[in-house]
């Protein structure tokens, strides 16, 4: 996601007649999902706000992925 997000900055960097709004959309539009759908359900209100939400979720999906399948949480009890 960093390789995506700094290609981002460099096509942002060409067109300064973007609106915030407008490089928000787009920024979003070009994330992978679930990425672009969470970044997009908190509605960021800046630019930076929608960057840091999407490493936030990446980190968070990264997270959840390694953890082992039995440890989360798992409701099993001992059969006397």
């Amino acid at each position: 996601m960093e390789d995506y997000t700094d290609q981002f900055y460099s096509f942002a960097c060409r067109d300064a007649d973007l609106t915030e709004q407008q490089l928000i959309q787009i920024y979003t539009a070009g994330l992978v999902n679930p990425l672009k759908t969470d970044v997009a359900l908190r509605q960021p209100a800046t630019l930076d706000d929608a960057i840091m939400l999407a490493l936030a979720c990446e980190q968070r999906m990264t997270l959840e992925s390694s953890v082992p399948t039995g440890s989360r949480g798992s409701d099993r009890r001992a059969t006397p």
